[in-house]
């Protein structure tokens, strides 16, 4: 009876993946893909040494890679850019017995934000599993053949060598001289890579040598930004709520309360907590401008939490005169200046 039942159990739980699974693709299945657009391409391990632990999030670097990954897809703007997603680090055994190197295609191109961080959240890393990241870069190959797009930004996360026998780089040649009329750009993210195995990631493209979450966060903003491929109000992992102050005060006009819903929108999704920090120009006394500065940071925190978010994940700030983002000596710069921005607590 005891057998029957586990038996049962892991039945059941297989149907809920198929169904879980059919279900993410009915979120997509009449989408119509805009091939004008870049195409993003996550390309990520999921092989055994994904489950050691990192440092500064004390979770599997598998976990905080799929964290890292869905708040950095929350801040892109889908109109500027589709979303791709390659997983590597499966085995699978053939029929005479021994292992194979396999990959999962989980996503060839969306812009549907909310399908992609959910197919993100199925992404585990395998015991026994290997890193085909060679295999990996030719299924990316695929990818950009099936769905042609003028641009293509390639970014590589993982933790170390190739080891199913084949060359990432001489793939990647391959990629690129069998797609000449699409722009490629690579990007490669070492997750605590040892030193030796920089030989090989490194040579791909622009390298991050990433020793936890807090650099992966970082690295990943910056790739964001400099593709120019973020909503228009996040730069380097900030989010400027673009409410520039009239002089003296902490009003929040109307016409920016869309503004602070998206950043509402961000923190339902994220889960993170942020810092509000309010700014002012250098006009006045500094210690009143400190306490102005407080006053529009609780403004914008009290308005977010009338949006419908926790309190528990907000805190305020305010930094007065001390760090202007223009020139004080223009009024066009004191107004940029008299702002609100939020900062991810990490």
């Amino acid at each position: 009876m005891i057998k029957k039942i586990g038996v049962f159990a892991i039945a059941m739980i297989l149907a809920g993946c198929a169904s879980n699974s059919k279900n993410l693709e009915q979120m997509v299945q009449n989408e119509v893909v805009d091939t004008q657009k870049p195409l993003t391409l996550f390309v990520i391990d999921t092989s055994e040494s994904m489950t050691k632990t990192d440092k500064h999030s004390g979770l599997s670097r598998m976990e905080t890679a799929k964290k890292n990954l869905k708040d950095i897809i929350l801040t892109l703007d889908t109109q500027k850019t589709n979303l791709g997603l390659i997983s590597f680090g499966y085995v699978k055994s053939t029929d005479n017995g021994k292992d194979v190197c396999s990959l999962n295609t989980d996503i060839k191109a969306t812009a549907n934000v909310d399908y992609f961080n959910a197919k993100t959240e199925l992404l585990q890393a395998q015991k026994d599993s290997y890193t085909p990241l060679a295999k990996a870069i030719d299924e990316a190959n695929s990818f950009i053949k099936q769905q042609p797009s003028k641009k293509v930004h390639l970014i590589i996360i993982s933790d170390g060598c190739d080891t199913c026998g084949g060359s990432p780089m001489t793939q990647l040649k391959k990629l690129e001289s069998e797609n000449p009329y699409v722009e490629i750009s690579t990007y490669v993210l070492g997750y605590e890579v040892e030193e030796y195995t920089n030989c090989q990631l490194d040579k791909l493209g622009k390298y991050y040598d990433i020793k936890d979450s807090k650099d992966m966060a970082a690295a990943l903003n910056e790739i964001g930004t400099k593709l120019a491929i973020t909503d228009g109000n996040w730069e380097n992992g900030v989010y400027s709520f673009n409410i520039n102050f009239d002089f003296d005060s902490s009003y929040i006009k109307p016409e920016f309360t869309q503004n602070v819903q998206k950043l509402a929108d961000y923190i339902t999704k994220s889960g993170n907590k942020m810092q509000i920090q309010g700014h002012t120009d250098n006009i006045g006394n500094s210690d009143y401008n400190t306490h102005l500065s407080q006053r529009r940071a609780n403004a914008v925190k009290e308005k977010l939490i009338e949006l419908g978010v926790d309190s528990s994940k907000l805190e305020a700030v305010g930094y007065g005169q001390d760090a202007p983002k223009a020139d004080n000596s223009t009024k066009e710069g004191r107004y940029e200046n008299r702002r609100v921005e939020a900062h991810v607590i990490k």
